[in-house]
């Protein structure tokens, strides 16, 4: 009888046992997940915060020029979208490598009615085209006192909204013109 209850407590703790120590290694293998998420959240948030600061460090060193939004060919009809067409100089003494740019067209209250994000010199943040696939991609960089002429397809901006923003090249007429487009610097990479 007392061999009997030894085996059966013995086969007891051998189970729970191994049930332990299945626990264990789990929570352990969870924290080590949990904290290289941590590890990434706070890198991520650390590149995040420098590529906006050097935005607000060199934006006055950044010369932007010659804002027009070409919208001549075809766009009563829609066949070719409106085109920002912009000029950016480099003042700076660094390199830049990376430019993140926000088109804004506001009313003269300063109600913001079309916003529209874009990165001219960062292949990565350009969703890949599988007819590129396997190609080499060259990043862009701007070097000290060279310019760069940026074209930026607005395909998303309403057409009631373009037919009264200033400084649109022929479709815009006088008189009508109620919101005024503005280019921000949101960030930037430099060397």
């Amino acid at each position: 009888m007392r061999l009997r209850l030894k085996l059966k407590n013995m086969s007891t703790v051998l189970i729970s046992s191994a049930l332990i120590s299945i626990v264990i290694l789990l929570t352990l293998a969870g924290y080590d997940f949990y904290v290289q998420i941590k590890s990434d959240i706070f890198t991520s948030k650390y590149e995040n915060s420098l590529y906006r600061m050097l935005a607000e460090i060199y934006r006055d060193k950044l010369e932007i020029s010659s804002i027009s939004i070409d919208a001549e060919q075809g766009t009563l009809d829609r066949k070719y979208p409106p085109v920002l067409e912009l000029k950016i100089k480099n003042n700076t003494r660094k390199v830049l490598t990376s430019l993140g740019l926000e088109f804004v067209c506001a009313t003269k209250d300063g109600v913001v009615v079309f916003k529209d994000v874009f990165y001219p010199l960062d292949s990565s943040m350009v969703p890949e085209s599988p007819f590129y696939a396997g190609t080499r991609r060259e990043s862009k960089r701007v070097d000290l006192g060279d310019s760069l002429e940026i074209r930026h397809v607005l395909a998303k901006l309403p057409r009631n909204i373009l037919a009264k923003i200033s400084g649109v090249k022929g479709f815009a007429k006088k008189g009508e013109k109620d919101y005024r487009p503005e280019i921000k610097i949101t960030g930037m990479n430099v060397l």
